[in-house]
């Protein structure tokens, strides 16, 4: 009798204590399982531009490849990012830079990082940057000008010589050909070699690129390029790419591949620059802040000072240019090698030359400086094919 009273008193006390918990608890507790994954989001520039002007009232800031190389290796390193999403488009940069930007995206694949690519259209370059990563897809709409590579010249001295125009040029060599769309009516055959060479080594290059990221034979790659254009569906089925998707539709793909939600940290490390829009008062900010010409900052400790030579090389004197475009004044490219040459915390120079040509005498006296750098401490030149 005494043992159920206890029971009696102490079954509602265990109910309310019971509810209690329950009220406690969330009502749909998160396991750990099921804490979402991160993907870095980040859109390829079309044209991966080298360093920005000093003034540029007529352009928006565009990222620097320097700058986009830097977010896709703190997002491969950062251990909460489990992936990479790039979305690409046509690009107008020249090969040099998207190899080094596809070395970037090779770099998640050695880490053991997946990388996704959402084409959304483009040519070769585009196609070449894509095979980078373990997964292409393309929207519907999307088209793939996978043509290979072809090169082209006008030459002009019929037309010259129809209004009574002669062109005078001085030639350095057999291969520096540049003058002579002026001076001939056809090709050199030093012309002609110069060019079959470059087109089959960037043929070379990209028939690797698709063998080694689509796991291909060379003669199908090889054909594949041969075949183009594909529209995106043609593309999946000669099997350029994986799935024709749009990117919310991969974010549901790899959801049900992880078994939760995926979270999209959208450009990725990219910074935010609030209260001024691109052009406008943010061009007139740019006036009043611009360092200048020349500049060079003031490493606190052992560096290695990277030089931007972007656009020709010319005697020129430097300065800002309104409409944004790219030219080198030598006098100030050799003034800021010197400084580099002259700074004890500089260790190394490396001259980032991204120029179709120019003056040959401002020219002449920037590779004078160079090698005088160049006794004091290592110097490398990074060039970048236009």
């Amino acid at each position: 009798m005494r043992q159920s009273r206890v029971l009696k008193w102490a079954l509602p006390a265990l109910l309310v204590a019971g509810r209690l918990a329950a009220a406690a608890a969330p009502a749909n507790p998160v396991r750990p399982a099921e804490q979402p994954v991160t993907y870095a989001l980040v859109k390829v520039p079309e044209a991966l531009r080298e360093a920005r002007p000093p003034l540029f009232l007529f352009q928006g800031e565009e990222e620097t490849l320097r700058e986009l190389l830097g977010r896709l290796d703190r997002a491969r390193r950062d251990k909460d990012v489990t992936g990479l999403i790039v979305e690409v488009g046509d690009l107008t940069a020249g090969w040099a830079k998207v190899q080094e930007l596809r070395q970037a995206l090779l770099r998640w694949r050695t880490d053991g990082k997946p990388v996704i690519c959402v084409l959304r259209g483009g040519g070769n370059l585009a196609y070449y940057l894509a095979t980078a990563s373990q997964r292409i897809v393309m929207p519907p709409a999307g088209s793939l000008m996978l043509v290979g590579l072809r090169a082209e010249a006008v030459f002009a001295k019929g037309l010259l010589d129809r209004i009574g125009v002669k062109a005078d040029f001085v030639q350095a060599g057999r291969y520096k050909s540049a003058a002579e769309t002026l001076t001939r009516d056809a090709p050199s055959k030093a012309f002609v070699e110069m060019t079959q060479e470059l087109l089959e080594d960037l043929h070379g290059q990209l028939v690797d690129g698709i063998v080694q990221g689509r796991g291909l034979p060379v003669s199908r790659a090889a054909a594949l390029v041969r075949a183009g254009p594909y529209t995106a569906a043609g593309a999946r089925e000669a099997g350029l790419v994986d799935g024709i998707a749009y990117l919310d539709e991969v974010l549901r793909d790899l959801e049900q591949q992880h078994g939760r939600p995926v979270v999209l940290a959208r450009d990725y490390g990219k910074p935010r620059r609030e209260g001024l829009a691109p052009g406008g008062p943010a061009a007139l900010l740019s006036l009043f802040m611009a360092r200048a010409p020349g500049g060079m900052a003031r490493p606190g400790g052992a560096a290695i000072a990277v030089i931007y030579a972007v656009g020709p090389i010319l005697d020129a004197e430097a300065g800002p240019w309104a409409f944004g475009d790219d030219f080198v004044a030598a006098d100030a490219l050799v003034g800021t090698i010197r400084r580099a040459a002259a700074d004890d915390n500089v260790k190394a120079i490396v001259l980032r030359v991204d120029s179709p040509g120019g003056s040959a005498e401002a020219c002449d006296a920037v590779w004078h400086e160079l090698r005088l750098a160049d006794a004091r401490k290592p110097v490398i030149a990074s060039l970048l094919l236009r």
